[in-house]
């Protein structure tokens, strides 16, 4: 219902607000590459140090910020706050089809960057061993 909706749109709000500081986006961040490594054809990722840990993190939160809104907007809900697609759509207004891409192109995305990152890291990297 619409008052269902409302206090809905209220979490929203006060939750990106949250996420926003500095000091909760350890949690999200080790979520979101939690939810990219569950996929079966991966195999766990290795144990990272401290200092690995803390600038993949990093790492994860600057890329999440660069999503368009809507994209960064449908993955926190599903994948930070658990939200089922049906509770994304009462709080957002998007038809169900629509919420499943926008979570899969901002997965992708995120994805994308990342390695392409870490790729132009080991290029610099080579190129200083030289």
């Amino acid at each position: 219902n619409n008052f269902s909706a409302f206090i809905f749109k209220i979490a929203k709000n006060m939750t990106l607000n949250w996420l926003n500081r500095e000091k909760r986006t350890v949690l999200f961040s080790r979520l979101l590459a939690w939810e990219f490594n569950k996929a079966p054809f991966r195999q766990e990722p290795p144990l990272l140090s401290h200092h690995e840990q803390s600038e993949r993190d990093s790492e994860i939160m600057r890329n999440l910020r660069l999503l368009p809104e809507e994209q960064r907007l449908a993955l926190i809900l599903k994948v930070y706050l658990e939200f089922s697609y049906k509770q994304i759509r009462e709080i957002t207004g998007w038809s169900i089809p629509k919420i499943e891409t926008l979570i899969s192109r901002a997965k992708s995305r995120l994805k994308k960057n990342i390695h392409l990152q870490e790729r132009s890291r080991e290029i610099v990297y080579t190129a200083r061993k030289k």
